[in-house]
């Protein structure tokens, strides 16, 4: 009978054993920070992409501003995110002219119940001048 209980309180310290284990998964991606289109003086499209994700991000978009170590604005973009591998764009405007401008692209995955952010290199532009105003007549 001792060897009988023995086993079983062997089997359910197994048991609780299995179910102690971290549970926590390791995500792995890439994103890149794409070149800039539709330049003007007065708004831009920030191009982006991700591949080789190990889960579907939630969110994709921009982090921009006028400083490189300063991103303090964020560009969502509302492109549908296809899946472990895609790409992505976001207009932003109300730009001013003969500025330089800095952004680069993230994902955010949720890993573990929180979300992790994964970003690309930052990349810059200069918009162009501003037009001149015509001279009246």
């Amino acid at each position: 009978m001792k060897r009988l209980i023995s086993a079983i309180l062997l089997l359910l310290m197994l048991g609780g054993m299995q179910g102690c284990s971290s549970g926590s998964t390791t995500v792995s991606g890439t994103v890149n920070t794409g070149q800039v289109s539709s330049l003007t003086s007065f708004s831009a499209v920030l191009r982006g992409s991700f591949s080789n994700f190990s889960t579907v991000p939630r969110e994709v978009g921009f982090e921009w501003g006028t400083e490189a170590g300063k991103l303090d604005r964020v560009a969502q973009s509302e492109d549908i995110i296809p899946g472990l591998n895609g790409s992505f764009s976001a207009a932003i405007e109300s730009l001013s002219g003969s500025v330089t401008y800095y952004y680069r692209a993230y994902a955010l995955v949720w890993v573990n119940g929180k979300g992790e952010y994964f970003y690309g290199e930052v990349a810059s532009f200069t918009t162009p001048a501003e037009p001149d105003s015509p001279e009246p007549e």
